[in-house]
């Protein structure tokens, strides 16, 4: 699903083209409309990402650089894979999990789903202010 300020549409009725086009989401079906468009910034740490994310979706800031991230293919991307420096990224957080005691946030990549895990990728979750590749620190929900 993917969200703008005006809705909701299946990513089947509005799909990852790869290049810069002008957007067409009017044509595209909303599944719901949101009734008070506009979003709300979090704040900063892994418990208000958690508590958030357990609201909805969040439009997250990421800092992307190097190898891990470009070639990611599966698994939980370590935090300490993440490079130094601004976020630079902007991805979609769709929920949240434990594997063999890691805890990690999954997130939604625009770049298709032959990128990671169909397009998500897994990302360690830490206990510092500003998360893994700067997770915690730009992060808004819309409301509805």
């Amino acid at each position: 699903m993917l969200l703008s300020t005006s809705g909701a549409v299946l990513e089947s009725d509005y799909p990852y083209t790869g290049k810069q086009s002008t957007c067409h989401g009017s044509s595209a079906t909303k599944v719901f409309q949101l009734a008070y468009p506009g979003s709300q910034q979090i704040e900063r740490g892994k418990g208000a990402f958690k508590a958030a994310l357990r609201q909805g979706p969040l439009s997250v800031s990421f800092r992307v650089s190097g190898n891990a991230f470009f070639f990611y293919g599966s698994g939980i991307m370590p935090a300490s894979m993440c490079a130094s420096g601004s976020v630079n990224h902007a991805m979609l957080a769709v929920g949240y999990g434990v594997e063999q005691g890691v805890e990690y946030a999954l997130i939604q990549n625009q770049w298709g789903q032959g990128w990671g895990e169909q397009g998500l990728i897994r990302v360690e979750l830490t206990n510092d202010q500003t998360g893994p590749c700067g997770l915690y620190t730009q992060n808004t929900y819309s409301l509805v």
